[in-house]
């Protein structure tokens, strides 16, 4: 559908500006933290958690660069604002090394927090957090090269036994949501180069 809009924008008049005005990245970002909340919903549904249980957050590249050394991420959005607050607006490579999400980078690869312990996860000032039980760092990738971070939190209730069933609950549920912000992240960067070439 997305792609849709583009082709009839450009079917009407052609305008490399116009195209890259309505990438709509902000709307596309919200509307999957809306799909992958209601999904977690439903294959969680038996531990019965609400919208309240559930937080995901997204840092991104301020400027979508392809730059191995990225230092700083700042905030895009998270869901659901109507429910949750965030305090924090960056996410810096040096000053945050004790974060979770900041180890998810570095490795290069998904954090698991099973249990939330001192060493593995450092609680912030959100009200929320005080009754985080799981999380999920997953960092969001082009190319190989580290563009995002998508945090998940789990709140109020355990929903999983060990950190050997979120890997796979990562795997069977999470996987297909990390392939559809990576398009959105791609299509930035994409606009982003044409606005360049077009100046």
């Amino acid at each position: 559908m997305e792609i849709g809009e583009h082709i009839k924008k450009v079917d009407k008049t052609f305008d490399i500006k116009n195209l890259i005005d309505n990438h709509a990245y902000e709307s596309n970002m919200q509307i999957i933290h809306r799909n992958f909340s209601e999904h977690l919903l439903e294959v969680l549904k038996e531990k019965e958690l609400s919208a309240n249980d559930i937080f995901i957050s997204l840092f991104h590249q301020d400027v979508p660069v392809l730059n191995a050394e990225i230092k700083e991420f700042v905030y895009s959005s998270h869901y659901d604002p109507t429910i949750h607050d965030t305090l924090t607006e960056k996410l810096n490579i040096e000053r945050d090394k004790s974060l979770a999400g900041i180890h998810a980078i570095e490795k290069k690869k998904p954090i698991i927090c099973h249990k939330i312990k001192n060493g593995n996860y450092v609680k912030g000032k959100e009200e929320r957090r005080e009754n985080i039980k799981h999380y999920i760092g997953i960092p969001l990738k082009i190319n190989g090269i580290i563009m995002a971070l998508l945090n998940i939190e789990f709140h109020n209730y355990v929903c999983f036994q060990d950190e050997k069933e979120m890997k796979s609950f990562i795997q069977q549920e999470i996987q297909a949501f990390i392939y559809l912000y990576e398009y959105q992240l791609y299509k930035r960067y994409f606009f982003h180069l044409i606005k360049e070439k077009d100046q």
